[in-house]
């Protein structure tokens, strides 16, 4: 009897740890997944927003920043932004524009002449137009843009990017001192996911690096 009623207490104790294990196991889960959801539902949100609680406004000079380009033309991201910028330049928001973008590992040509030479064929003076060809980050398009205006006395710009991007283009400007107004271009309707998701991540990886 002894001997039985030691196993038993053994066997009850066995099953409290599982019991204490698993509480411990699910309350770190619980932890986990509040950690990382919340704050990207957030950042999701505040993304999704960024569009639209920004409008474009007269100012000294138009950015648009580049995407992948196709041979030396725009890729369809990049032809929507460059349609946007188009139409805010003919309504007179900017008088300038600096078209911003380096030259991809697959590119045969820098996004910022890609850009200029479609301007250009549309009907812009290349007078008005500023190449910056070395970025290879959103924070390296601003930041060497951001040189450029202050060569030529430009105090604040429109930057023209996609609808996802417009948040952390925003708070980039500010954070290297001149400021900006959004024009949010529209995003290729299957790519949306993609897009949005990556941009939680890139907006936390900016925030941490780019300064």
């Amino acid at each position: 009897m002894l001997l039985r009623a030691v196993r038993k207490k053994r066997e009850h104790g066995t099953k409290k740890d599982k019991r204490s294990i698993l509480r411990v196991i699910r309350n770190i889960l619980v932890a986990v997944i509040t950690i990382i959801l919340v704050p990207s539902i957030i950042l999701f949100l505040l993304i999704f927003n960024g569009a639209k609680n920004t409008k474009p406004q007269n100012t000294d000079v138009m950015i648009v920043l580049g995407c992948q380009i196709w041979g030396e033309g725009p890729s369809e991201m990049l032809e929507y932004r460059l349609q946007n910028a188009l139409k805010l330049y003919r309504k007179g928001i900017s008088k300038h524009i600096i078209v911003s973008g380096g030259q991809g590992p697959d590119e045969i040509i820098t996004e910022a002449k890609a850009m200029k030479k479609w301007f250009v064929k549309n009907g812009v003076s290349e007078s008005v137009i500023y190449e910056e060809d070395k970025s290879t980050s959103t924070y390296e398009n601003l930041k060497l843009s951001k040189a450029i205006m202050d060569k030529n006395g430009f105090k604040d710009a429109v930057v023209v990017t996609s609808d996802f991007h417009v948040y952390r283009s925003l708070w980039l400007s500010k954070r290297l001192g001149f400021e900006a107004h959004g024009a949010p271009s529209k995003t290729v309707d299957h790519l949306k996911p993609y897009y949005y998701s990556r941009e939680i991540v890139s907006n936390i990886k900016s925030f941490l690096l780019d300064r």
